[in-house]
């Protein structure tokens, strides 16, 4: 208790005591409820602002942030960095060099076009050492392309080809390889007709995985390929929404390229 405006002796220790410590009492608002006082609580919003994040920037709209392409060493002002027709976009998804025309190497890129007419084949070839039992020929996995559209709707077929020695294969059939015992070199024929229910009038790419899958062992081989689809231009037209039935867009056209619809970038 104060006494004559002089704290006791006890209570001034217990005072500087606390103060020493860091533990010196909270102080008090008018209403002396101990909560924070309305000017503090201003004071501490002004000290730890909460601001919005900025919306990040896509200058080229190719659907790639442009600190995302700064980062991938792609240029954020060209949606096609190296002039190769495979978008940024793209190459960061099927992590390809966006500033090398060479890559994807030319002999994993099937080319072709939207006419209905448009066929293209390529065999590719892995040797196997059998214990006897068969090999299936397949696509493996197919992520779809900036369309949506799954790469099996584009008309394509895996087929088994031939096999080296012949011996070591008891029979071939289109859809497999019997019987194969010891080292072989098996081939396998890919073949595309463009078949999709969409023509987008812009250039765009799919990645395909043929391989094969051996009796009791599963799978033996993959093989990457770049299927890229040039567009037909009578369809062709300058940026713009790609819509289907009313369904929305499924792609967006941005120097002749497909990319995906304009949003929230990468």
């Amino acid at each position: 208790m104060q006494r004559g405006g002089v704290y006791p002796r006890a209570v001034r220790l217990v005072l500087l005591l606390s103060v020493l410590c860091g533990c010196a009492p909270r102080a008090v608002n008018a209403n002396g409820d101990g909560a924070p006082s309305p000017d503090a609580r201003s004071d501490a919003a002004i000290d730890s602002p909460s601001m919005p994040e900025r919306p990040r920037e896509d200058t080229d709209r190719d659907g790639l942030c442009d600190d995302t392409e700064r980062a991938f060493g792609s240029d954020p002002t060209r949606v096609d960095t190296d002039g190769d027709g495979l978008s940024d976009h793209f190459e960061f998804t099927a992590y390809t060099s966006p500033v090398r025309a060479s890559d994807p190497p030319p002999d994993s890129v099937l080319q072709w076009s939207e006419r209905p007419e448009s066929y293209v084949e390529r065999v590719v070839t892995f040797v196997y050492r059998g214990n006897g039992g068969a090999v299936y020929p397949a696509f493996l996995d197919t992520p779809a392309g900036v369309d949506g559209l799954d790469p099996s709707r584009l008309g394509m077929s895996i087929e088994a080809l031939s096999a080296t020695p012949p011996s070591n294969v008891s029979r071939i059939e289109a859809g497999l390889f019997a019987s194969v015992l010891g080292s072989t070199r098996l081939a396998l024929r890919v073949v595309g007709t463009y078949a999709a229910t969409r023509t987008l009038g812009c250039r765009r790419a799919y990645l395909v995985y043929p391989g094969a899958h051996a009796e009791g062992v599963g799978t033996i081989f993959a093989r990457r390929l770049v299927v890229d689809v040039h567009a037909d231009e009578r369809a062709a037209s300058d940026a713009g929404s790609v819509t289907d039935a009313g369904q929305g867009p499924w792609a967006f056209r941005v120097d002749g390229l497909c990319v995906p619809p304009p949003g929230a970038c990468r």
